[in-house]
């Protein structure tokens, strides 16, 4: 810790900075082989406390003030700021209060529990889960609704469709970092919708993967569709069948290619990396989910944890796409 009259002096000012102006803040956790400074900078909205320092040890150094500060439960992250505890800004804490030997063994004590800051901790591998548990089930409840979406555009014939048609092929092959850009400039607060606050928060990250998987879903729910009705849907109705008996029994002729397009769908989102760091930050303990911390994680030189996150990964697509084929062969 070195000096701790200057360790406490600096605390004391930090926490001072915290209670007159509420700090823009992300709580990033990199401090390790790659200087924080430099990737604070990097940031799509870096913590302007960092962003102010002169070096990486300074940068370092309010880092450990935070994660001290926060330890000891005099600020605390809100709305993504970081704020004083206090009930009121112009209450001194207990602690300024205590003699300075009082202090420094509080402080100390708060030391010897931190977690080492280069590495990705226990709770965030648990939020990462949750994360991307989270945001697959969105985008599979989303891919369901748009199943009669796909399904009414392969049955039906009228103006413009071969446009749409063309313009849904096209997403389907769209660069997803140009859909996180687009998605980022949506939800900016110069944008369309920048009042809904949505930008680095999950919301955005699900708006992102649902825009991504949309005409993946639409598009190939679409073609099976189409194929199907064009040689099926003449003979129901000869036989008679009314509109929803005749959709009902494409659908079934179709199942596979509707969830080949479901497992597409989902696939693309779960494993998508540049589209959800851009609308998400890739914040610790809020927006990082498996994707991000992989890349994270690589950056860092940490390829152990990298790898195994990237086994994760694997397991859990293996498993989306077993259980579509376990639907195939029970269609069957």
């Amino acid at each position: 810790m070195g000096d701790p009259q200057l360790f406490l002096r600096n605390l004391y000012l930090y926490w001072d900075t915290v209670r007159r102006e509420r700090i823009s803040i992300i709580k990033s956790g990199y401090v390790g082989k790659t200087g924080l400074k430099s990737l604070n900078a990097s940031l799509l909205t870096p913590d302007s406390t960092l962003e102010d320092a002169r070096n990486e040890g300074e940068t370092t150094l309010l880092h450990l003030l935070r994660q001290v500060l926060s330890a000891l439960k005099l600020v605390e992250v809100r709305d993504g700021e970081l704020q004083p505890r206090t009930k009121a800004a112009s209450t001194i804490p207990e602690l300024w209060q205590q003699p300075t030997v009082e202090q420094v063994r509080a402080i100390v004590a708060i030391w010897r529990t931190l977690d080492q800051p280069h590495l990705l901790r226990r709770h965030d591998l648990q939020y990462t889960f949750g994360a991307d548990v989270r945001q697959g089930c969105h985008t599979l409840l989303v891919e369901l609704a748009e199943i009669p979406a796909g399904a009414w555009l392969g049955l039906r014939d009228f103006p413009g469709r071969r446009w749409l048609t063309a313009a849904i092929y096209t997403g389907m092959g769209f660069p997803p970092v140009v859909i996180g850009l687009l998605v980022y400039l949506l939800l900016s607060r110069q944008g369309v919708l920048g009042d809904w606050g949505w930008l680095f928060t999950p919301k955005a990250m699900i708006l992102a993967q649902i825009v991504l998987a949309l005409p993946l879903v639409t598009g190939v729910t679409m073609g099976a569709v189409r194929g199907v009705s064009r040689e099926l849907q003449p003979q129901l109705r000869a036989l008679g069948a009314t509109s929803r008996q005749i959709t009902w029994t494409i659908l079934r002729e179709a199942r596979f290619g509707v969830i080949l397009g479901l497992v597409a769908g989902f696939g693309g989102a779960i494993s998508e990396v540049g589209a959800v760091m851009l609308v998400g930050g890739n914040i610790d303990g809020q927006t990082r989910v498996l994707t991000t911390a992989i890349v994270l994680e690589t950056r860092r030189g940490n390829f152990g944890l990298a790898l195994a996150l990237g086994i994760i990964l694997m397991l859990i697509a293996f498993l989306a796409n077993l259980v579509a084929v376990r639907l195939q062969i029970g269609s069957e």
